[in-house]
């Protein structure tokens, strides 16, 4: 017979795997809500982790900044509630935090700043690896035109890769972002077919780097290429 924790844990997962929308949002913010009034309590990180993805992938990634906070707090006080699963769900949800963010003119840049400052303490104290502190650090720099931005950039992609790097699959679309940008284009067109090649896939992708690739080959006079990646 399944455990309380089990039954409401299998819950939540089944509204996680509902559509993102309005109803969904909904239903895992009630359910979150009332874990968190009636228990069971190690259920609660699960919860809110479902809720802070369901409002990133489904385009409100400025409302996902109150259950990611409630799981930072939760995380503070009570940390054995997290079991392995939480724990790598907790750090992962702080890379969407900072990209997800900077979408938003709202949010002022010394919230981003903060929670930047806050990822890397964290990670550094989990002993996590910092490929995913780079990365942040890196996107940022590029959304706010830091001078510095090519330094971020080489501080990323010299950082080895760990359980909190950007999956293979879109890793070389984020690199390419850059490379795209400072006009170095054979460059990101070769990384993006060998990606390609390699059949890289994820929820992402290969859609966005085939995004990347059409306009990129129309730069160096491509025409068939860019008809391809279309």
């Amino acid at each position: 017979m399944k455990s309380w924790i089990e039954k409401v844990k299998g819950a939540v997962g089944r509204i996680g795997s509902l559509a993102y929308g309005i109803e969904s949002k909904e239903a895992e913010e009630n359910e979150a809500r009332r874990i968190e009034q009636e228990g069971p309590p190690e259920c609660l990180a699960f919860a809110l982790f479902t809720l802070v993805e369901s409002y990133v992938w489904g385009g409100e990634g400025a409302k996902a900044y109150v259950p990611f906070r409630r799981s930072i707090r939760l995380w503070d006080t009570s940390p054995e509630l997290f079991d392995s699963g939480d724990r790598h769900d907790f750090f992962w949800s702080f890379k969407w935090m900072v990209t997800g963010l900077a979408e938003y003119p709202e949010i002022p840049a010394e919230q981003i700043n903060a929670t930047i400052a806050d990822m890397e303490r964290r990670f550094s104290v989990a002993g996590n690896g910092m490929d995913a502190v780079a990365y942040a650090a890196y996107r940022w720099a590029d959304h706010i035109g830091d001078s510095d931005l090519e330094l971020a950039f080489e501080a990323w992609r010299s950082t080895p890769r760990d359980d909190f790097s950007q999956c293979p699959a879109c890793e070389p679309g984020d690199r390419t972002m850059y490379l795209f940008e400072e006009g170095r284009y054979a460059e990101g067109i070769r990384l993006l077919e060998n990606a390609q090649e390699a059949g890289a896939e994820c929820r992402t992708e290969p859609a966005d780097m085939l995004s990347q690739l059409q306009l990129a080959y129309l730069e160096v006079g491509d025409a068939d290429g860019a008809a391809r990646a279309h």
